[in-house]
Parts: structure tokens; sequence; C-alpha cells
């Protein structure tokens, strides 16, 4: 899938193989750090491997599309709502959502500003939508890191498809407090009163939790 993308078409300049720059991609990928590489990719100096990174996540990103995308047919929506379903017996689920922040360096210039989250640090704003087996339906990385998820939701076509109520608008959606409660987004009680409320609260949150996995790993 990726070969066509990373093979160069003659042997100059000696390039390397696609399977090294993949295999290069995903040991940065599990470490996050040049410097570990080392020991792993003695022949291969850190530009060239930062060039390799660059070169293989962006072939990667181009086949979003193939894996990130909402189910299709009636019947796949019907298995995703089961699937929720039996996490704690929540029914009419058909994702979850929410947003986490990736930490950038500082983009410089008269705008910068707007993209230090309010934990002081500079960031993107990453919505997600998520089914049950920890796979991603959607994703919007382009607001910087001072937007609210609740603006990046209300402007993202997510809500607008939920709110059509199309076929990939069967269902609700599940998020947390940050988000206003509406007829197709469930949100939990900020203060339960009742033992109807903590215990929707509860299966909210259990339902939810593959979500918060997803989160933590990241």
């Amino acid at each position: 899938m990726l070969e066509p993308h990373l093979k160069k078409p003659s042997n100059k300049g000696l390039p390397f193989a696609p399977e090294i720059m993949i295999l290069v991609t995903l040991r940065y990928y599990a470490n996050g750090s040049f410097q570990k590489l080392d020991g792993d990719v003695m022949n291969i100096c850190q530009q060239s491997v930062s060039r390799i990174i660059t070169t293989v996540s962006n072939s990667i990103a181009l086949q979003m599309k193939m894996f990130v995308k909402f189910p299709s047919t009636v019947e796949d929506i019907n298995q995703v709502k089961q699937k929720f379903f039996e996490v704690a017996q929540f029914p009419g689920v058909i994702r979850c959502i929410d947003c986490t922040h990736i930490k950038i360096r500082s983009p410089g210039g008269m705008s910068s500003e707007v993209y230090r989250n309010r934990k002081g640090f500079f960031s993107i704003n990453v919505q997600a939508v998520t089914r049950p087996n920890l796979e991603f339906f959607d994703l919007v990385a382009r607001w910087p890191g001072s937007t609210h998820d609740s603006f990046i939701y209300n402007s993202s076509s997510v809500k607008q498809s939920l709110n059509i109520g199309d076929l990939q608008g069967q269902g609700m959606l599940l998020g947390d407090s940050g988000y206003a409660v509406s007829s197709v987004c469930l949100t939990p009680f900020l203060s339960p009163n009742s033992i109807g409320q903590e215990m929707y609260n509860n299966y909210h949150i259990v339902t939810n939790l593959g979500f918060e996995t997803i989160k933590t790993a990241d």
C-alpha cells in the first residue's frame, strides 16, 4: 500500500528500501525519540531518519480515508450500535466524541498565542470520533489549542450529519460535559440527584471508556 509512495524510480543516491523506511518510522512511533533510534539504525544518520519519518508519515496520512470513515450501510450501523450496547446496555449509541491536545512547538508569528491551550502549552486540538473497538470514525486536526471542544464539534461535518439525520447520522453521540446536550448528543449529568441519573452517568462512563483508553494511549 505504501510502496508506490516510498519507492524511488531509480537507484540514484542509494535510496532506502521502503521496508526499511517503514520499520524505522514504526520504531520512532514506538519510542518518540531520535536518540533512542541510534542503537537500532546505526548506519542511517539522524537527518536521513528525520526525512524517512516525514515521508512515511505523509504516505500513511494519504491512506486515511480508506480506514477512518463512518459505516456506509444500515447493517454496519446496526452492528456498531450492538457493540456499543454490549458494553453497558446503552441503547442507540453509534459513536463517542472527544478532543485531545497534540503538543507542538510554538509556530511563531503574531498569531502563535492562539495555539496555546488552557494548560499553558502550544498544541493542536484534535477532535476524534470513535467506535467501540478502539477504531476511529473521524478525525479533525486543524484547530489551534485555544479552540474549545464544543466549537470544533459545532463546526464539524459530524454534527451536520447528526442534525440532518442521514444514514451516517442514525444514532446517538456520547460526549463529555464540554459539549451541549441535545437530541443527538448525550452528556453526563453534572449533578445527578436521583438513582436513575447516577445509573445513566455510570453507563455513559463505561460506554465511553473505550475512547478514554485511546486518549490514555496517546
